[in-house]
């Protein structure tokens, strides 16, 4: 990933699939590389608040809602 020109975090977060690595690797990246950091999420994930917030903190963006939506975003990056 360090290697990436962009970073996709789609995260389809469910009580079975809490993705907790996920949240480790989304802190680290969006704290040193926030401009090659694209996230979103599909209304059904839980628990995303502490993603939502630091993303807007940071990047001064609302996460994506679809995983087209959030291709489309990584795309847009130049």
């Amino acid at each position: 990933m360090d290697n990436c020109s962009r970073i996709i975090f789609w995260v389809p977060r469910s009580d079975e699939l809490p993705g907790f690595t996920t949240n480790l690797e989304f802190g680290w990246y969006l704290a040193r590389r926030p401009d090659n950091v694209i996230f979103g999420y599909p209304s059904t994930a839980t628990k995303m608040q502490w993603m939502t917030k630091k993303y807007e903190q940071i990047k001064s963006k609302i996460p994506c809602k679809t995983l087209e939506e959030t291709i489309k975003e990584a795309l847009k990056i130049t």
